[in-house]
């Protein structure tokens, strides 16, 4: 009985689960859509993500700036060198995905030119603080002003360059030509 119960499931293997459950459907359908709306959401904030390489390189440049004495201090190596704000897993406190500043979408760690797996997405949704970005500039723009650096005045400017999304900024160019990128 046995036997012939094991032949028949090799030669018919059991459909996926999702077939068999229409819950189980259902519920892998919102999983899409929360994972869509999280992607979304994150591209809808650009203009603020845009933001975060100019405060980090401002805040890179801060003489005694450590970890111990400026929030986001590791994040700002990444915005500042390469134009993405790392998200970290909440599973293993590493990098697993990052935001890039210039187009607010979520790639993946390793290869920042591919969007962030499903899986990805939802284990960084896991600290969604991560992706309120408006809070992170209010909270890097209060630690420059207590360092003397204004960021009342910051104007954003973009140039292409070579690598995608990469910005290039200058700080109030009518008043300092410094270039930053």
């Amino acid at each position: 009985m046995i036997e012939e119960d094991v032949n028949v499931w090799i030669a018919s293997p059991p459909r996926p689960l999702e077939e068999e459950s229409p819950e189980l459907s259902s519920l892998l359908e919102r999983q899409s859509n929360l994972v869509n709306d999280i992607r979304n959401f994150a591209k809808s904030q650009v203009g603020l993500w845009r933001q975060l390489p100019i405060l980090a390189r401002l805040a890179r440049g801060i003489e005694g700036a450590s970890r111990s004495t400026l929030a986001y201090y590791d994040e700002c190596r990444y915005a500042s060198c390469d134009g993405y704000w790392p998200l970290i897993s909440q599973n293993n406190n590493l990098a697993v995905a990052f935001i890039d500043c210039a187009t607010g979408e979520i790639a993946d760690a390793r290869n920042p030119d591919e969007p962030a797996s499903n899986h990805l997405v939802l284990d960084v949704f896991k600290r969604p603080g991560q992706l309120h970005v408006e809070a992170m500039i209010r909270i890097l723009s209060f630690q420059l002003k207590t360092f003397g650096i204004a960021t009342d005045n910051l104007l954003l400017y973009e140039r292409k360059s070579s690598r995608r999304g990469r910005l290039d900024t200058q700080i109030n160019p009518e008043t300092d030509d410094s270039s930053y990128g």
